[in-house]
C-alpha cells in the first residue's frame, strides 16, 4: 500500500521489498526442497495431497512476492511521486487494495476457519477486485486519451500494469482459498 501512496519513504520501502523477495526465495528454496524430499518417504493419500498443497501454496506466495518486486520495479520506473492524475475517486485505489489486504487475511485465517464461509467471502473480495481494476483501467485509458502528453502516456502505461499486476495477487490469493476448499471438499 505505501508503495503507491508514501513517496516519502519509498527509497525505504524499494529495499524492504527486494528484502523480502531475497528472503522469499531462499525459503521457498528450502521448503520445497523438504516437501519434495517427503514425497519420496512411504506416505499416505491424505499427506500426499496436503504436501502438494503446501508446495501450490508456497509457489504462489512466492510468485507474489515476484509480483510485488516488479511493482516496485515500475514505481521506481515512473515520473511522477503518485498516481492520484489516473484516480478518479481518491478512495478508489485505497478500496482496491484493502480488498487485496482482505484476501491476505483470509488466506492467513484459513487453517482455522470454516473454509466454506472464507471461499464465500474471498470469492466476493475478489469480485469487487476485478471491478475495482476494470473501472481504474477504464478512467486511466481515458486520462491517457485526453492529456497526450508524453510523460501522462508514460506513467499511464505503468499505472496500468501497476494495477494488473495487483489484480492478478489477488487472483492468486483467491487460487490458494479455491486449492484449500476443493482439497477439503474432495476429502
Amino acid at each position: 500500500n505505501k508503495l503507491l501512496t508514501d513517496a516519502e519513504h519509498k527509497d525505504n520501502i524499494f529495499s524492504k521489498i527486494k528484502e523480502n523477495r531475497e528472503d522469499t526465495v531462499e525459503h521457498e528454496t528450502v521448503i520445497v526442497t523438504f516437501l519434495n524430499s517427503m514425497m519420496t518417504s512411504n506416505i499416505s493419500g491424505k499427506v500426499t495431497e496436503d504436501i502438494n498443497k503446501l508446495t501450490l501454496h508456497t509457489k504462489v506466495l512466492s510468485n507474489i512476492s515476484y509480483q510485488c518486486e516488479k511493482i516496485s520495479s515500475l514505481v521506481k520506473k515512473s515520473e511522477i511521486t503518485n498516481f492520484n492524475v489516473f484516480i478518479k475517486n481518491d478512495d478508489e485505489i485505497e478500496k482496491f487494495l484493502k480488498k487485496i489486504n482482505t484476501l491476505f487475511k483470509y488466506v492467513k485465517e484459513l487453517p482455522e476457519s470454516n473454509e466454506a464461509e472464507i471461499l464465500q467471502l474471498s470469492s466476493h473480495a475478489e469480485d469487487e477486485i476485478d471491478k475495482y481494476y476494470w473501472k481504474m483501467k477504464k478512467h486511466t485509458v481515458s486520462v491517457m486519451k485526453k492529456k497526450h502528453g508524453k510523460s501522462i502516456v508514460s506513467n499511464g502505461l505503468i499505472f496500468l500494469e501497476i494495477i494488473k499486476i495487483l489484480e492478478n495477487i489477488g487472483d492468486d490469493l483467491q487460487k490458494i482459498i479455491s486449492i484449500n476448499s476443493e482439497i477439503e471438499q474432495a476429502m
